[in-house]
């Protein structure tokens, strides 16, 4: 390497300056950049022709526009004040899709997919991803599962995809098929246990609204057989009075058949089996790998064991430039010093383990 102090003759500095310095190092040492760059160029290549190819396939699926409980709440609140129901039914529920993507990445049912028997080769041998994976432990299993999973949405039309990649294209599809039917399968019987809740709630309303409403009529009636007169009679009180009672009776009347009717769609809801997502595009063995993309990858290990060594090169032809021979040795003297302070700390730590070891032996 040549550096500022030997290849630079005093009053040359202005004609000669650190670009120069560096190029004539570059020039000095590009046996070694050759050297590196071949040598890191054909340990991508070796690594990149073992790695096997990866496959994507893809299922599409339109979630259902709401759950049963969201129905509820929706119908509950277009026909009732809000202090009517319990929040029981008014639950909180995000976007379809945010919810789609928190049960594929719970615990449910991810272990769901874990234990399915997949068919791995064309001889039909059937294992689970634990086994094929040969991983124990069931969080390591999921963490490896959700690596090899991408969950995605559509802003616009709102269709939500859950791809797999694997080294096997029938896999992948098989995994990812398998998403859909476990998770469907996961919102059925919340929806059914969601809607059962609700059906049970909601007849309690209606007894309570019920005896409300009794009592109502009984208080109308009562009021009516006191002031038989009320059809002719001119009393401004009287005629509230009666206004007021019929409003009463009319507004619990109809407060009746509508819990009916809320508790007749729950209890549909918790009956019903049908299918919650709609499959648009089922997932099929890919034909094309979707990974490594080797050629770009073995450009940029080009590039980067290119620039390894022209960085050193850097750094040294800097160092050299900038810092004087006396910083320099400064440098080195404090380096050697604190080097050998380290050592002694490291030696006294070490002293006493060794000499229980020379008393075993």
């Amino acid at each position: 390497m040549v550096n500022k102090i030997e290849y630079l003759r005093p009053g040359e500095r202005v004609e000669f300056g650190f670009l120069n310095l560096f190029l004539q190092n570059i020039k000095d040492s590009r046996r070694l950049i050759y050297s590196v760059t071949g040598v890191g160029t054909v340990i991508a290549l070796i690594v990149l022709l073992l790695l096997p190819n990866q496959y994507t396939a893809t299922v599409k699926i339109m979630p259902e526009a709401s759950g049963s409980t969201t129905k509820l709440a929706l119908m509950a609140g277009s026909l009732l004040p809000e202090s009517v129901l319990s929040s029981a039914i008014l639950s909180e529920s995000g976007s379809e899709g945010d919810n789609l993507k928190a049960l594929v990445k719970g615990s449910r049912v991810l272990d769901s997919v874990l234990n399915r028997n997949y068919t791995i080769d064309e001889a039909g041998t059937n294992m689970t991803l634990t086994g094929l994976w040969e991983i124990e432990n069931i969080e390591l299993a999921r963490t490896h599962l959700l690596s090899k999973t991408r969950l995605n949405q559509n802003s616009k039309s709102g269709i939500f995809s859950i791809s797999v990649e694997t080294t096997d294209p029938s896999l992948s599809a098989q995994i990812a098929n398998s998403f859909v039917n476990e998770v469907d399968q996961f919102k059925q019987e919340m929806d059914r246990g969601n809607a059962a809740t609700s059906a049970e709630y909601l007849r309690g309303q209606i007894a309570e609204a019920e005896e409300t409403l009794r009592v109502k009529e009984e208080e109308k009636t009562a009021f009516l057989n006191r002031n038989r007169n009320y059809l002719t009679s001119t009393d401004a009180a009287l005629n509230s009075a009666v206004a007021r009672l019929e409003r009463e009776v009319i507004f619990y009347s109809g407060l009746v058949l509508r819990l009916r009717q809320l508790e007749a769609t729950a209890t549909m809801e918790s009956e019903r089996a049908t299918p919650r997502l709609t499959v648009i595009e089922a997932a099929q063995p890919p034909l094309l790998k979707s990974g490594p993309a080797r050629t770009m990858d073995l450009i940029m290990c080009m590039l980067a064991s290119f620039l390894f060594p022209v960085g050193l090169i850097a750094l040294k032809t800097s160092y050299g430039w900038y810092f004087p021979q006396a910083t320099r040795s400064a440098l080195s003297d404090s380096m050697t010093v604190v080097t050998g302070d380290v050592n002694r700390a490291i030696n006294r730590v070490r002293k006493p383990f060794k000499t229980k070891e020379t008393a075993g032996v």
